[in-house]
Parts: C-alpha cells; sequence; structure tokens
C-alpha cells in the first residue's frame, strides 16, 4: 500500500506539469521571473502578478494552478517573491520562493544579471476519498495527508536591452528527497533538476512592435519541450495579442491590455492538436496584474512613449 500510493504521488507530481515537475504558464511572456531568478527586478518598476491557469477543462481531476508573485528593483538589486497552489485530483501543492538578483550595465542600454532563488514545496493528500481507498486509516494514507516537504535552490543568468532579452537558469539544483513516510528510498520521490532557456527580440515597426521568442526546458527523463511565441503589440504597446506553440502539440492564443499603464489585464486560451484534446475543452488562464511605479518622472515617460521592455 505503502509503495502504491507513493508512486501515484510521484506520478501526479510529474503528470500536473505535462511529463515537466514545475506547473508550466502560458503567460511566461509577461514574466520572465517565473522561469529565471536573475530576471526579478529586470524593470524598473514594482510588478505584482495574480494568475490562474485552469487546465483541461471538464477532464476529472484536471490541474488548477494558482500564482501571487512580485519582483522589483532596488537600484542595482531585484528582489522577487511567488506563492503557488497546485490541484490535480486528489493532491495538493504548495510552493513559496524568494529571489534575489544583482543588474550590473554593460553600456547604456545593455544589462545582465545574475540571481539566485530559494524554494520551499509540500505535496500532499488532501482528499483521500476521491481514490476509492478501502482503509482511509492505513497509515500510508496518514503520511499521505501530512505530506512531504522540499527545499531547493536555483541559478540564473539573464541579459537584457530595452528590446532584447536572453536568459538560462536552472532550478531544483539540490534534487531533494519527497519522503512521504517510506524506509525504503527506491520508492521515495524525488524532485529533479530543470535546465530552462529563453530569449527574444522586440521590433519597432511604427505604429505596433513584434516580439518573437523562445522558451526551453528540459528535466530529467522527459522530453525537451520548446515554447515558440509571436507576440503583438498595438496602440503604444496598451494592447496585446499573439500566438504559441508548444512541441507538446499544444497552442495557444492570448491577448492582454493596459489601463493607465499601472494596470495589466490578460487572457489565453491553450488547445492540442493532440488525442487529449477530444477529452476535454482546453485550458483557460487569466493573469491581472498592478504595475507600482516609485519614480513620478519614469510614470511620465511610460505615459509618453514606447519604450517600456514589454517581452
Amino acid at each position: 500500500m505503502k509503495r502504491l500510493l507513493t508512486i501515484f504521488f510521484v506520478s501526479m507530481l510529474n503528470f500536473s506539469g505535462e511529463a515537466q515537475q514545475e506547473s508550466l504558464h502560458s503567460h511566461i511572456f509577461d514574466n520572465h521571473f517565473w522561469q529565471n531568478p536573475a530576471a526579478a527586478g529586470a524593470t524598473d518598476y514594482h510588478r505584482i502578478r495574480l494568475n490562474y491557469r485552469m487546465q483541461w477543462v471538464q477532464m476529472i481531476g484536471a490541474p488548477q494552478t494558482a500564482t501571487l508573485s512580485y519582483n522589483g528593483t532596488l537600484g542595482r538589486v531585484g528582489l522577487g517573491a511567488k506563492i503557488q497552489y497546485d490541484k490535480i485530483a486528489s493532491f495538493e501543492r504548495v510552493n513559496a520562493e524568494i529571489a534575489y538578483a544583482y543588474h550590473i550595465p554593460i553600456n547604456d542600454k545593455l544589462k545582465i544579471s545574475a540571481g539566485l532563488n530559494l524554494k520551499y514545496a509540500n505535496l500532499r493528500l488532501a482528499n483521500s476519498n476521491d481514490l476509492g481507498l478501502v482503509n482511509v486509516s492505513d497509515v500510508a494514507v496518514v503520511n499521505g495527508q501530512m505530506g512531504a516537504s522540499a527545499f531547493d535552490a536555483g541559478l540564473g543568468v539573464y541579459i537584457y536591452t530595452d528590446r532584447l532579452f536572453a536568459g538560462i537558469s536552472a532550478i531544483n539544483l539540490i534534487q531533494w528527497g519527497l519522503n512521504f513516510g517510506e524506509a525504503n528510498r527506491e520508492t521515495q520521490g524525488k524532485i529533479y533538476r530543470q535546465y530552462q532557456a529563453m530569449g527574444g527580440y522586440r521590433f519597432n515597426l511604427g505604429k505596433f512592435t513584434l516580439t518573437p521568442s523562445a522558451y526551453f526546458r528540459m528535466v530529467q527523463a522527459a522530453p525537451p519541450q520548446v515554447d515558440i511565441n509571436i507576440k503583438l503589440g498595438l496602440l503604444d504597446e496598451k494592447l496585446f495579442a499573439g500566438f504559441s506553440y508548444r512541441t507538446t502539440m499544444d497552442f495557444a492564443i492570448f491577448l492582454a491590455f493596459r489601463i493607465k499603464q499601472q494596470i495589466y489585464l490578460a487572457y489565453s486560451y491553450d488547445f492540442s492538436a493532440s488525442s487529449l484534446q477530444r477529452y476535454n475543452q482546453g485550458t483557460h488562464e487569466v493573469t491581472v496584474g498592478v504595475d507600482i511605479y516609485t519614480n513620478k518622472k519614469l510614470v511620465l515617460k511610460q505615459e509618453n512613449d514606447d519604450k517600456e521592455p514589454q517581452f
């Protein structure tokens, strides 16, 4: 019983991220800090984002993810924090993360930063009734309800201008084990190291901007994934529309807009060309954001030109 429940825990951990242990987001284009700690503080203002992703709608036990994040700058120092809640079937996962980055100007336009994040994660069985277990008082079920915790860390490097960005990062460096009360190490879960890269360039084409970008992820025992995005900025980048393709044969369309530069709203719809699409009605993702400008001159600048680094 213990062995079966532990295997099921680890399977859910992997399945929730489409063969990736970390949750995926279609809105990564708005918040590089989610994928690279070195991107914390890469803008001249403070970003607060609340994101909700409802994956594979109408599929029983489908993953749901809620994320609250902040990142901002204090001179050359970037700070970030993130709290994330995942639910899939009867299981819940909570992540809490803090990040620190240091930004160094190379010239008037180009900057480079290095960052570190520290993370706490807890995975537990939230509702044993959904599993149809005969003996819910079994020690394996009790241990599952108590959950397993892990501490980990990540590193990243990020280079950027007001038009260009590129970065590499590695998370879950420690590869902390997940012990659900198992004495046998062979049946214990594990958070695997994940390698990531990103890059893109924003073209100013007069009345609109065009930003092609790509995001790469690779984790042990799973095929690499690449997201390819095209983002179109209109009305001095107060309105955005775009399209994404993921190498798992998933697609997304998104729409975002700003209200007086301080309020940011985004919505995307994901659908798949794989056989999985027959069993669900796609994936919805919504982001509500607030941008806080501490420099009044910067507020006026952002309202009167289109040079803000919007990736």
